[in-house]
């Protein structure tokens, strides 16, 4: 390890991968992986996997990202979930939209939460409950690419990390 870093071992039994790693404006850890999520929790040495009865217990992570209001937004391959205290919501199955992974997360100073889906030119965005497709004028986001990350800034932007990358303003 180097000087300052603190080295933490976590239990990859079952052939778990990490995937995604955040903080949460509490402190707490959170661990997207191959087979569920994961928390440390402030002042904890250790990550411990969501209870076996746990809805977010056997997802395939695909995106994990926080929003202003500290909830935890948890892409998967079968949807995606919002983690709010505690609470978790599912906020769209498979069945619901076309897609089978989501693989960008971002908000914007307004709130509205838009995702990638399927790694493809799909996105959507979530605002006041409502799931809708949306459809970006930039004539270079018509290309196929896949993306890999989300991120909103303070200014409203969004930015995509993909192969190739773009910034949405």
């Amino acid at each position: 390890t180097y000087p300052g870093c603190e080295k933490i071992v976590i239990n990859t039994s079952g052939g778990r991968q990490q995937r995604f790693l955040l903080e949460d404006k509490n402190g707490h850890l959170w661990l997207g992986t191959s087979n569920g999520v994961a928390i440390r929790r402030k002042g904890q040495t250790k990550f411990e996997f969501l209870p076996a009865n746990h809805p977010l217990t056997s997802l395939v992570v695909t995106e994990l990202a926080l929003d202003k209001e500290n909830n935890i937004w948890v892409g998967s391959e079968s949807g995606l979930h919002k983690i709010t205290e505690g609470k978790i919501k599912m906020i769209s199955k498979y069945k619901d939209i076309p897609f089978k992974r989501t693989t960008g997360v971002a908000q914007v100073p307004s709130g509205a939460i838009y995702l990638n889906v399927n790694g493809l030119n799909s996105f959507y965005k979530y605002e006041q409950g409502l799931l809708q497709p949306v459809k970006f004028e930039d004539p270079i986001l018509q290309r196929p690419h896949e993306v890999f990350h989300m991120l909103g800034d303070k200014k409203g932007n969004i930015w995509i990390g993909s192969s190739p990358s773009y910034k949405i303003g």
